[in-house]
Formats: C-alpha cells, sequence, structure tokens
C-alpha cells in the first residue's frame, strides 16, 4: 500500500536538531546535507512511484524519498551498500538530509540492498518512463549544484 512520506515536514519536539548548538545547526543547513534536503529530498514526487505498489492490502510502503535520497548519496559519495546502510543508520548529515532529524528514527533492515533493490532503483524497478526522469533530474541538478 502506497503512502507519502510527509514526516519530514513537522518537527518533532525531542529531536537531535533541537539540542545542538545554533552555530551547528546552521552549518549543517549550509552544509551538503542542508543543500541536498533542500533541493533533492523535498523535490521527490512519489506519487510517481505509487503504481509500484497495490492501492488495497499490504502494509504502507518505506519512504520513496527516503529510498531515492540514498541512492543518490550511494553514487555521489561512492559508497558500496554495506558502508551506505552504516551511514543511514549512523551518520547525522545523512539522516539529515534524508528528513530525518534524529538519529536511528527510521530503521529499514539489515540488507537494505537485497530486500530493497537500493542499488539501481531506477533499473531495476519497473518505474513509469516520467519517474524515472524525474529522478535522474534531481541527482543531475544536485551534482549541478556542488560544482
Amino acid at each position: 500500500m502506497f503512502r507519502e512520506n510527509k514526516t519530514h515536514t513537522q518537527t518533532d519536539l525531542f529531536n537531535s536538531k533541537s539540542s545542538m548548538d545554533s552555530r551547528l545547526k546552521e552549518r549543517l543547513k549550509k552544509r551538503w546535507a542542508g543543500l541536498f534536503y533542500q533541493h533533492v529530498f523535498s523535490q521527490v514526487d512519489e506519487k510517481l512511484f505509487a503504481p509500484l505498489y497495490f492501492s488495497d492490502n499490504g502494509r504502507p510502503n518505506f519512504p520513496v524519498n527516503i529510498f531515492a535520497g540514498l541512492d543518490i548519496i550511494k553514487h555521489l559519495k561512492g559508497y558500496v551498500d554495506e558502508v551506505l546502510s552504516d551511514k543511514y543508520a549512523y551518520n547525522y548529515q545523512i539522516s539529515y538530509a534524508l528528513g530525518l532529524r534524529s538519529i536511528g528514527e527510521l530503521y529499514f533492515g539489515p540488507e537494505p540492498s537485497v530486500i530493497f533493490g537500493l542499488d539501481s532503483i531506477t533499473t531495476r524497478w519497473i518505474t513509469p518512463r516520467k519517474a524515472i526522469r524525474s529522478f535522474n533530474s534531481l541527482k543531475n541538478s544536485y551534482s549541478t549544484l556542488l560544482k
């Protein structure tokens, strides 16, 4: 069952960012993680991926924008799946870039690439062409932003 991820737009009162020094918060916003969150993660149109899920049964999907973000980060940073999984679990910049404001906020299993095909969300999944173009456009625009 498909469900859009809008939790990143709501602020939780008790999260890692709320207890940070204001100078660190500002630095985080201006570095790659803040730029990624603003220009890539927040722009992912999850509805394009809805046809991949049953509409009337099954448990809700893991957030598509997080999968897309992880795939882009994997390729930009040159991570292998195991490193990406650890970075997702323990690196606050990765969490922040993916709209998560606390370490370990959302767990998705020990072998994400095997279960969900993280290593190539755009080529392994039978995805609508519009979704692939949108995903590739986000990836390219972020790469350009960093240059």
